[in-house]
């Protein structure tokens, strides 16, 4: 079973093997991230960082 690795674009654990990482240098995408920064390089030339489409839970504060 392949490592699980956090999306530099969202955080999402995703798998990738240990030789796609090495790759990578450790700049691992999920499949989301990674085909907005590729719609995104075709417009401005511009990196997708930091998107948000897992929306996040909201927080339970304690009593």
């Amino acid at each position: 079973m392949p490592p699980l690795f956090s999306c530099r674009g969202c955080g999402l654990s995703i798998e990738r093997s240990m030789a796609t990482y090495r790759r990578l240098r450790g700049e691992v995408l999920c499949s989301t991230c990674q085909d907005k920064q590729e719609s995104g390089q075709g417009e401005a030339g511009v990196h997708v960082l930091n998107i948000d489409h897992h929306p996040a839970q909201p927080k339970q504060q304690c009593q």
